[in-house]
């Protein structure tokens, strides 16, 4: 009978022990995961703020393209009315000297007649 309980005894004890066992894999278990589980946190926070700083460098370029546009725009249509006012001096000029071409001609035709008659 003692021998029983002592057999009970140590498989009383072996339970014990491969229960804390089982208690200490599991611990250590739930321990890694938690570890795991802030590492894989940290990764996910720096990819959002990653994906945060990609997205805002992407609108300021988006921003400063648009501002380039404009102001290519401005410069384009300051060009622009330059030329058109140019080409209307050039055509105000030449409009001019077609005038001043027609009056000399009509005055030296008058000399040459009036140049014919006297000599008459």
């Amino acid at each position: 009978m003692e021998k029983i309980l002592q057999e009970e005894q140590m498989m009383d004890n072996f339970a014990k022990n491969a229960e804390q066992e089982l208690q200490k894999m599991f611990d250590l278990v739930q321990a890694e995961e938690g570890q795991e589980s802030a590492v894989h946190r940290n990764m996910v926070q720096t990819f959002e703020r990653d994906r945060k700083q990609m997205l805002q460098m992407i609108l300021e370029d988006e921003d400063l393209q648009r501002k380039m546009f404009i102001t290519a725009q401005q410069e384009q249509d300051r060009v622009y009315k330059a030329l058109t006012s140019q080409i209307e001096t050039i055509q105000e000029n030449l409009l001019l000297l077609t005038i001043l071409e027609s009056k000399e001609k009509e005055m030296d035709e008058q000399a040459k007649s009036g140049h014919s008659k006297s000599t008459n």
